[in-house]
């Protein structure tokens, strides 16, 4: 690992232990939101003088090693990130320079003569948490549809509409629903004149002016919707909340990273949340995930089991 190696944004997995030499290039193709996972299963050592290389806006505050076993940084190394050592030890040695946060799990924790500069963290109270965004075809309208919880200091909803999904203009703002807490909230707007493909975006405004999205969604206006996901894993399940598939009318596969099929299942909806299930592999690492419909394969992605 290492030798001069570029990374760009996304999730890597070394299934052994691991050596680092020369110097490690992480590039965030000028989003300095972007974010960097590497986990390794096993053990991990850097020569002297090894150094990560942040490129294009890459930020320390946005990059997370996950080590399963010992971590020994050798002197004179320069690491960015979160280093988190699973069940080992973590040796930072002479002239080592860490911009970030290094921890343990069980195993020591030993340091020389070295510098570690840790980003300031502010935790804040998330003034929305939200629950779903979803359109559905009602004629030749489309209604929008969100749920939320826990509205604490929110003033109002954007609802954003584009024909390309690129440029996009309001079309609505929607104040909360009163009194704020930790009730559900369910909101709805039809629009009246959708594209023929049209893309919907919602943010939320907080009483101080604060601005955030939270998801962008697509409708064909042709009888044919336009299929999109979030995913992420909860407890036993991966869950990827959709639009545009039919339950009971499209089947589930995941595959391991050497492409054998460890999961078929038919398409299991569960649609208060709008949320396909996927029951996670007993065995960590990379997973491909397919969704086919009527014979065509309408999503496919790959996630993380840890």
């Amino acid at each position: 690992f290492g030798n001069d190696l570029v990374l760009t944004p996304n999730t890597y997995l070394l299934n052994a232990a691991t050596s680092f030499n020369g110097n490690l290039y992480l590039n965030a193709l000028g989003n300095s939101n972007a974010v960097f996972v590497i986990q390794i299963n096993g053990a991990l050592s850097t020569s002297t003088f090894s150094r990560v290389v942040l490129m294009n806006g890459a930020n320390a505050n946005n990059i997370f090693w996950k080590v399963d076993r010992a971590a020994s940084i050798n002197d004179y190394s320069v690491f960015h990130g979160t280093l988190i050592v699973n069940n080992g030890a973590l040796n930072l040695a002479t002239g080592d320079s860490i911009y970030g946060r290094a921890f343990t799990t069980t195993g020591a924790l030993s340091t020389a003569a070295m510098t570690i500069l840790s980003p300031r963290v502010t935790c804040t109270t998330l003034p929305v948490t939200w629950l779903y965004f979803r359109a559905n075809k009602v004629a030749s309208n489309v209604e929008l549809e969100w749920s939320t919880t826990a509205e604490v200091n929110h003033s109002f909803f954007t609802l954003e509409k584009s024909s390309n999904g690129v440029n996009f203009k309001t079309i609505a703002t929607i104040d909360e629903n009163t009194p704020n807490g930790s009730v559900k909230h369910v909101y709805s707007f039809t629009d009246l004149q959708p594209f023929s493909i049209a893309y919907y975006r919602i943010g939320q405004t907080d009483k101080d002016g604060t601005h955030s999205y939270y998801k962008t969604i697509s409708v064909r206006m042709d009888g044919r919707d336009v299929f999109s996901a979030n995913q992420f894993v909860q407890g036993s399940n991966i869950l990827i909340q959709t639009s545009g598939a039919e339950p009971a009318r499209g089947t589930i596969r995941l595959y391991n990273a050497q492409g054998i099929q460890v999961v078929t299942q038919p398409v299991m909806l569960n649609k208060e949340m709008n949320t396909y299930l996927i029951k996670t592999p007993n065995q960590k690492g990379i997973y491909f995930v397919n969704i086919l419909s009527q014979g065509k394969i309408i999503y496919t992605s790959k996630v993380m089991v840890l």
